[in-house]
This record gives C-alpha cells, structure tokens and sequence, in this order.
C-alpha cells in the first residue's frame, strides 16, 4: 500500500529573516514559530519569513551568518550554542536572544520578554506550542494513516492553526517526497523538495525561492537577491 511520510514539522526560533528587505523585518513581534524542518534542528517557518533553529540539532557551535559579502549588517549573523537538552541563541540584540531547554518536541523557550516565551508539548496526534498570547500559540495535528486520494495516490498532512481568531492557519501535506505549505493567505505558499545536496523552495514569488546546498563545514542557504543569503556553519 503506497503512503508518505508525515510533513516534517518543527518548532523553534528565528535566526534570520528571508525577506529582501534590510536590515531585517519583522522585529521582536515576530509570531510563527512552527515550521517544515528542512536539516535536522534548521527550518522555514510555515509563513516563508522565517529561518528557525529547534531545540535539537548539532551539538557545539553553529555560526548563521547574514551579513553581506562586503561585511555589512554584521548585526544579522546569530551564534547558537548547544550542549545536551541547552539551546542558546545569541543574536544582535536582546530581542533577538532565546534559551531552549528541552528536545525538539518537548521544550521550554525563554526570550527577552513574557511575549517572546513558549512552550512545546508532544500530544496524541500532533503539538502543542503553548503562549500566553493567542497570536505566539499554535496547534498542530496531524492525520492517522493519510488520506486517500483519487487512485493509489497517498498524502499525508497537517494542519497548523494559531489560537487567535483572526490568525494564520496552514495545510501541511507530503506527496511523492514533496512538502507543501498551503496558507491562509495564499501568497505565502510554497514547497520544500528534499535533494542530495540540501533542499530547493520554491515560493509565490521569485523572492519566496531559496536553495539550500552543503558546503563543507555546513550549509548555504540562497535566495534570489544577494541579501538573502545565509552560510551555516558547525564547528
């Protein structure tokens, strides 16, 4: 019986932002912490804006740099520091900072501020990501077996949906080795296809597409325009 793999979902927190715009929006406001995980402990948040880090991946340092090949905006590069069940997060400023304590489905975030806090929980049939503000928490469940579609054709999904009434929610679904986000708004929309190499995006727009490619101490990870680049590396 032909299925597919559940959508990789993760949770975590910002460590750059995708959009061509600089130095980076948006700022501590920043809500959608659930995304596709697309390296083990790295993901793009479900809204496209977001490059995350969870609560589990490589153990020791991991270098995200933003800034531009000339050395400019040196203040979007982020060190993440893990040792164990300890995540740190050191951007550039405060708002930026985050202590996961925990694994990657079950862990305590602590930011600058109450509103920058949340927890995640494994449930029955999905997470739980847990806030004190509607708009930071988020709901994500999964189906049993797939769901059956015309034929011998399988797809696996979930659905991720934030607790505030007017938020986003997002259709998450696998097929044929295909990730797709399906948004509430529409123009966010986009798809993860795993490679040998790393991973291919492809967005609404030209500026939603990044590649994600292996380097030799980690990854590059490349939009469309020259800002939306970041080099990850592990040491």
């Amino acid at each position: 019986m032909p299925t597919s793999a559940r959508p990789n979902i993760m949770v975590g927190v910002p460590v750059g932002y995708l959009s061509p715009r600089l130095p980076f929006p948006p700022n501590a406001d920043y809500n959608c912490s659930v995304g596709v995980e697309i390296a083990p402990g790295l993901g793009v948040s479900l809204d496209g804006k977001a490059l995350l880090v969870g609560a589990e991946g490589h153990q020791g340092k991991t270098d995200v740099l933003g800034r531009l090949e000339d050395g400019t905006y040196p203040q979007r590069d982020t060190v993440v520091l893990r040792s164990g069940d300890q995540t740190d997060v050191d951007g550039a400023d405060t708002w930026r900072d985050f202590s996961l304590k925990g694994k990657a489905r079950d862990f305590l975030a602590a930011g600058d501020s109450d509103r920058q806090n949340f927890t995640v929980k494994e449930t029955e049939n999905g997470l739980r990501v847990g806030s004190q503000f509607a708009g930071r928490a988020w709901t994500v469940e999964n189906t049993a077996d797939g769901v059956r579609r015309r034929r011998r054709a399988w797809k696996a999904f979930s659905s991720v949906r934030s607790d505030f009434a007017e938020g986003e929610s997002f259709h998450v679904s696998v097929k044929d080795g295909v990730t797709t986000v399906d948004s509430s708004l529409p123009e966010q929309d986009f798809t993860v296809q795993r490679t040998e190499s790393g991973a291919v995006i492809d967005g609404h727009y030209a500026f939603d597409d990044f590649q994600l490619s292996h380097t030799d101490d980690g990854y590059e990870f490349k939009g469309h325009y020259p800002q939306q680049k970041f080099l990850i590396s592990y040491s």
